[in-house]
């Protein structure tokens, strides 16, 4: 599959916001950061989203980041997408970031609960005619800013500190971060 920079035909297919970005990233080259919303909501003609338009979108991302030595932040909704395309990867759960480090910490040991059910509610190391784990209970409502962990009643793991009060920043190892009680005791001293 071809990557050519965008044309008019192209442009169409792939998402509004990753060519106005890509737009407005070219007036400034030197250190420019490329930011692609929800990369994996490419669209065919008749408005679905399909893997050849999700890959063809991450595909001319990439090129644009070799091309003009760009740093790119992806922000998507598909763990699997940002899995083959990232080096390093942020969760966000309920508007705040619990979990952030180099693609290959996260994935092979998730500190975070939320990070952990996204991961295995994906194909990412499932064994064919296993069935995937849900998260279970729904999201949080967020018209008010959460006062203690806004996982902690779909966690597993909840603690009663999880529901008294904001869970910690922890460090646990170099450039990695988890915000969560349960990483307390992994923490490192960086520096």
């Amino acid at each position: 599959m071809s990557c050519a920079f965008p044309r008019e035909a192209e442009a169409r297919r792939l998402s509004a916001r990753i060519v106005r970005r890509h737009a407005a990233a070219r007036d400034d080259r030197a250190g420019a950061v490329l930011q692609a919303e929800y990369p994996s909501g490419g669209r065919a003609d008749d408005g679905r989203s399909t893997p050849p338009c999700r890959s063809r979108s991450c595909c001319c991302c990439a090129k644009l980041q070799r091309e003009f030595g760009m740093s790119v932040i992806f922000v998507t909704h598909d763990i699997g997408v940002a899995v083959e395309i990232s080096d390093r990867l942020a969760v966000m759960y309920a508007g705040q970031i619990v979990e952030s480090g180099a693609l290959r910490d996260v994935v092979r040991a998730p500190a975070h609960p939320y990070t952990r059910g996204l991961l295995a509610s994906t194909g990412h190391g499932a064994r064919k005619g296993e069935r995937l784990e849900t998260i279970p209970r729904a999201p949080p409502v967020l018209d008010t800013r959460p006062v203690a962990c806004a996982f902690a009643p779909r966690c597993a793991f909840a603690e009663p500190r999880c529901t008294a009060a904001p869970p910690p920043v922890v460090n646990i190892g170099a450039d990695r971060t988890v915000r969560c009680v349960l990483a307390e005791s992994r923490e490192t001293t960086v520096g």
